[in-house]
């Protein structure tokens, strides 16, 4: 039987580490908004800021924050500054992920469904019913027939 205290004790410490990483990626996310918002006269870089001001931006900045710190040299070889860089990196893959997830199934999915829901129900069967006088059993038997004629 596995150690309950053991497991949770664990978890809190990897939970530490994801806490130091979205912690640090929002105060770097704040402080690159801040510096280019007050710091540069450019309408690219004011755009650039309102898009890192986002959660792609978070993502983004998370990212990159994680790679500076796994190759950045001395701290790079500290093994807690490598779980932070690691949850960084992590937490950047996994923002990016649900927001693509959420992206699909807010909007895709839904035009999908409607494209689907717009076409016509099974029209070349209602034509075939209506054309021969069979019902849809004697179809689905008629089409079994004929697959296993040509399997044979």
């Amino acid at each position: 039987m596995k150690d309950i205290l053991g497991t949770l004790k664990n978890d809190s410490k990897e939970a530490g580490y994801q806490v130091a990483a979205d912690q640090s990626a929002t105060i770097i996310q704040k402080a690159l908004v801040n510096v280019i918002e007050k710091k540069v006269d450019s309408d690219t870089a004011k755009s650039f800021a309102i898009m890192l001001d986002t959660e792609v931006g978070l993502a983004c900045v998370k990212l990159l924050a994680g790679l500076a710190l796994t190759y950045a040299p001395g701290v790079g070889q500290d093994p807690r500054a490598q779980k932070v860089a690691d949850k960084l990196r992590q937490g950047a893959m996994s923002d990016g992920m649900n927001l693509v997830a959420d992206e699909l199934v807010g909007n895709l999915l839904p035009a999908l469904n409607g494209i689907v829901e717009a076409l016509p129900e099974q029209p070349a069967v209602a034509q075939l019913v209506e054309k021969t006088g069979m019902n849809v059993a004697d179809l689905d038997e008629h089409r079994e027939s004929r697959t296993t004629k040509v399997g044979s």
